[in-house]
């Protein structure tokens, strides 16, 4: 991150916070504006849910991992093992999230009754939503503000930590992703049109290789992420140049293309004929996403 032009811690106001034997949990609020960097760097391991309110924007680095640009939200979901190095960047954070310090003595002791891996030290995990842990931390967030029995906030913590352990079933019984990863993928999709959204990236956020992702992918959809993608790009553009106010220049820009050149090549690969004559000639927004019918709307959790 050697863009970043300083480091130093991110301001918090602590509203509570809660120790017992290899566990410390705290629920803090955070609100900055512009860019905060800071980085974990611990001999205990860290798990950080978004309770409320969120980042315009989040970038992460970990060593000999890719670039995580995923903005905080409720439910996100960050675990960063013991003794990995984790430089973060948050941007106009304003936003309530649960921080717990988790040792390998309260590992072994979640592990006890043989429920998952919690045994086990935890693997990495940046900015993946989860509507458990979320709804889990919300109720140790109201627990601990009404100064709830040890044994409580104790089960509380056990049961988090043991869903985190347990590895999820991240391909469906047809091979394609199970509906909750495809619809991450898909937001991500959408999120980060403007961006060089990498392969590896929406790997990351199913949980999977990059080979079977891309299996499970076009299993589900039809076409490969990249056919997808791109036509994401050329639908949204389609709705830009109907809406008239914006110079194909700045279109190209909001897609994630170099420039205009690149933009109307592509437009006109998918289209037929040019933007600009596109925008002359058409009153309707061209079907570019006939395998949208297969998107899934968002499963119940």
């Amino acid at each position: 991150m050697s863009e970043y032009p300083n480091v130093y811690r991110i301001p918090v106001s602590t509203a509570f916070s809660v120790s017992f034997d290899g566990f410390h949990g705290k629920v803090a609020h955070s609100q900055s504006t512009g860019d905060t960097v800071y980085e974990h760097h611990l001999d205990a391991h860290r798990i950080f849910i978004t309770l409320d309110g969120q980042t315009s924007a989040t970038i992460a680095e970990v060593d000999q991992l890719p670039t995580v640009r995923r903005p905080d939200r409720p439910g996100v979901v960050t675990v960063v093992p013991a003794g990995v190095r984790r430089r973060v960047l948050l941007r106009d954070a304003d936003f309530l999230i649960l921080v717990m310090t988790v040792s390998d003595s309260f590992l072994q002791l979640c592990g006890e009754d043989g429920a998952g891996r919690a045994s086990e030290a935890p693997p990495i995990v940046q900015n993946v939503h989860n509507e458990w842990l979320l709804r889990a931390a919300q109720t140790f967030h109201t627990a601990g503000m009404s100064n709830a029995p040890t044994m409580q906030m104790q089960t509380l913590a056990f049961a988090m930590i043991r869903h985190l352990a347990r590895s999820p079933q991240r391909i469906s019984e047809n091979g394609g992703l199970d509906p909750i990863a495809l619809v991450r993928v898909l937001e991500l999709m959408q999120d980060r049109l403007a961006d060089d959204l990498t392969l590896t990236e929406l790997a990351a956020e199913a949980g999977l290789g990059v080979s079977a992702f891309g299996r499970a992918f076009s299993k589900n959809i039809g076409t490969s992420p990249y056919r997808y993608f791109a036509a994401l790009r050329m639908q949204r553009a389609t709705e830009l140049l109907l809406d008239g106010h914006q110079s194909l220049a700045a279109i190209a820009g909001e897609i994630g293309y170099a420039d205009q050149a690149h933009f109307t090549a592509a437009f006109t690969r998918h289209a037929g004929t040019s933007p600009g004559k596109w925008r002359a000639e058409f009153g309707t927004v061209p079907e570019f996403l006939p395998i949208s019918r297969k998107t899934p709307s968002r499963p119940a959790v």
